[in-house]
Formats: structure tokens, C-alpha cells, sequence
């Protein structure tokens, strides 16, 4: 019976706690939603600095294996000069050795197989091996 005389007040407050409660509930609702879009933008930002790291990276490592295959062609030029540098001087030595044995059998044969030092076949073999002119 009491409640009856307070009808109004209590009908007010009751409207008041709804209205309450449903603007609580409502900004719980705008503020997740919010959040929700925050996390959203900082993710994509996450995958579009990830996407430009990779980029970067791939380009970079592009640019790297460019670099080894000039160095490697270069290598493979200095090897091939080289092994081309070792046969001319093998083939070098062993033409030597041939006109060197040559010499001194035209030296012998000069002299009736008695030699002592160079002959003149010999000294020319030797200027020859140093370079010089005949």
C-alpha cells in the first residue's frame, strides 16, 4: 500500500535504471565496436609493414644474387685465364727442354761430341729462354 502512494517515484526510478542500463549497454556496445576497429587498423597496418619488409627483403636479396653471379662470372674468367696460363707455360717448359737437349746435341756434334761449356747453339737457346732476341 505504500508502494501505491509512491507509484509515481517508483515508476520514475525504474524508467531511470532502464534508461541507465540501456545507455551503459549502448556504450559498451560503441566502445567494443571501436576497439574492434582499432585492432583492425592495427593489424592491417602489421601485415602492410610486413608485406614492404618482404618486398624490401626480396629485392635486396635479388640485388645480392645479381652481385655473386658478376663476382662468380669474374672468377670463372681469372680461373680460365689461369688454366689457359698454366698450359702455355707447361707446353713453354717442355718446348725449352726439347730445344735445350737439341742444342747441345748440335753443340756436340760441332765439336766432335767434346764440349766444356756453351756452344753457340746453346748460348742461343739460353737468350731464347731468357726472352731476348736470337
Amino acid at each position: 500500500m505504500v508502494w501505491i502512494k509512491y507509484w509515481r517515484q517508483v515508476l520514475l526510478a525504474a524508467l531511470a535504471a532502464g534508461v541507465v542500463w540501456y545507455a551503459h549497454h549502448r556504450g559498451f556496445q560503441t566502445a567494443l565496436a571501436w576497439q574492434q576497429a582499432v585492432i583492425a587498423e592495427i593489424r592491417a597496418e602489421q601485415r602492410a609493414q610486413a608485406l614492404a619488409a618482404e618486398q624490401a627483403y626480396t629485392a635486396k636479396l635479388a640485388e645480392v644474387q645479381k652481385l655473386a653471379q658478376v663476382q662468380q662470372a669474374k672468377a670463372d674468367a681469372v680461373a680460365k685465364n689461369l688454366a689457359e696460363q698454366q698450359q702455355k707455360s707447361r707446353l713453354q717448359v717442355e718446348r725449352n727442354k726439347k730445344e735445350i737437349d737439341d742444342a747441345i746435341k748440335q753443340d756436340q756434334a760441332a765439336a766432335d761430341g767434346c764440349t766444356d761449356g756453351f756452344g753457340a747453339h746453346s748460348l742461343r737457346q739460353y737468350r731464347r729462354a731468357l726472352g731476348y732476341a736470337d
